[in-house]
């Protein structure tokens, strides 16, 4: 057993040996008959109580939830001994607990959990409980944007390279149910509310794609969601390695919380001497690892559209030269990665005109992202949802403004997106998806994009379509 690093027998003992001196969690992860207070009870508070009732502990399930949902969580839970209390009243329960599991959700035992840790009672993240069951390395993907992309693309490089992997975070797996049979490599979503509750996750390899602001949500300052995402490598040892954008903001997030993992980067405009940089003139990706240790990776058979997917492989062509994978078969991925479903992906062509697909793109980072693939001027776009005041919205304008001809804005909110984006091209404002296709196709002519990148999450009052 070992606590997220990257190969047995390297690994540090000192996060094993604190959690042994707080006495709750041996060698062997022993949770028999301890009392554990889980807080959240959403999804990923069930998948942790169902494993820890496995594991023979006595669990307490902290949290609120409408009546659907506690019906959910009950039913999930039936036959196990979990408890699960929502009345804000018991939560002095919380503060008998041997060891506290946080998750998603519980905020109104907040007070309680402080109390808690001001007893010294150990808290960990149900992240962390999971990486003291992993039995393989762990391989960690975080940034604002294309975290599902480099998933779906290392989930190919492994395949290729007859690796077993398990794959969990985002839309993939709980973290807990994955823990066996062991894989080759664990390969884990992370976001930044995820890492923010872990303060001892230590990945053999992490990956920071790239930091947008818009996260006001989660986050007060784009400082704080910056030191978030760092909780990714900022406990790394030297035989791990942090692979990330070599850009302003993340090579100073790097530069201000210390990692002694290697670092590799990647950039689409300077060259560097130990990661991956795209070579224009020949259309390739080179990977240095130093003086006189150089590959290319012919671009040709890559069927992903726009730079931010270039980034993306570059990432990935990172991992598989860290791992070990031979040159031939990351050609082979490259060849063979096609768009994921509903990521920029073009369902449909008539008369010059194409039709895509990028209902993921559910944030400001991810649509902006989406247009910078496109010809200046030649999008039409359909955007809009559910609108939320922290996002910095504000910063799509500049892209708005060179690369979409006309803005289809959709949904209640649409006066409040149109004020952040007046003035940066001819917009529409609608009701609702279907009449956003109809003004966008009215409006189309050969050469143009439709494109559907909502830039928001969608509005639960409004029908989104399909």
């Amino acid at each position: 057993m070992f606590l997220c690093l990257g190969r047995m027998g390297a690994y540090s003992r000192n996060h094993l040996s604190l959690l042994e001196i707080l006495g709750i969690i041996k060698p062997m992860v022993e949770l028999r008959n301890k009392k554990v207070g889980v807080l959240g009870i959403g999804l990923a508070g069930i998948a942790t109580m169902k494993f820890l009732h496995k594991q023979g502990a006595k669990v307490k399930g902290f949290g609120y939830a409408v009546p659907v949902d506690l019906e959910r969580a009950e039913k999930a839970l039936k036959g196990t001994s979990a408890e699960l209390i929502l009345d804000e009243t018991r939560g002095t329960e919380l503060l008998e607990s041997d060891l506290i599991i946080v998750t998603t959700g519980g905020k109104i035992f907040d007070a309680f959990l402080e109390r808690a840790k001001s007893k010294g009672i150990p808290v960990l993240s149900d992240l962390e409980l999971a990486c003291l069951f992993y039995k393989a390395p762990v391989i960690a993907v975080t940034g604002s944007n294309g975290k599902s992309s480099v998933m779906n693309m290392l989930q190919k490089l492994f395949e290729v390279s007859g690796k077993k992997i398990k794959m969990a975070g985002g839309d993939f797996s709980h973290f807990l149910e994955v823990v066996s049979p062991v894989p080759e490599f664990y390969l884990l979503e992370l976001s930044s509310t995820r890492l923010q509750k872990s303060n001892h996750f230590k990945p053999h390899i992490s990956i920071v794609l790239n930091l947008y602001p818009g996260h006001g949500e989660r986050h007060q300052t784009f400082e704080e969601y910056g030191l978030a995402k760092s909780k990714i490598f900022a406990e790394q040892g030297p035989n791990d390695a942090v692979i990330y954008q070599f850009s302003p903001d993340v090579v100073g997030l790097v530069k201000t919380v210390k990692t002694q993992a290697l670092r590799f980067r990647f950039s689409l405009e300077h060259e560097v001497q130990y990661g991956a940089f795209f070579s224009e003139s020949s259309r390739e990706i080179v990977f240095r690892r130093g003086a006189g240790v150089e590959s290319r990776f012919s671009l040709k058979d890559f069927a992903l559209e726009g730079p931010h997917n270039i980034e993306n492989l570059m990432a990935v062509i990172c991992v598989g030269k860290f791992c070990g994978i031979h040159d031939e078969k990351i050609r082979q991925v490259i060849a063979a990665l096609r768009p994921m479903s509903r990521r920029l992906e073009m369902f449909h062509k008539a008369e010059g005109v194409k039709f895509y697909d990028d209902s993921r793109a559910v944030n400001m980072a991810a649509t902006m992202q989406s247009l910078l693939a496109f010809p200046d001027h030649s999008v039409i776009l359909i955007a809009g949802g559910d609108y939320i005041r922290q996002q910095f919205y504000k910063a799509l304008r500049p892209v708005l403004e060179s690369k979409v001809r006309c803005l289809v804005i959709f949904g209640n909110y649409r006066e409040r997106f149109f004020k952040k984006w007046q003035g940066t091209t001819e917009i529409y404002l609608v009701v609702d998806i279907d009449e956003a296709v109809k003004v966008a196709i009215n409006h189309a002519e050969r050469g143009c994009n439709v494109l559907f990148s909502p830039a928001a999450k969608p509005d639960p009052t409004v029908h989104t379509g399909e």
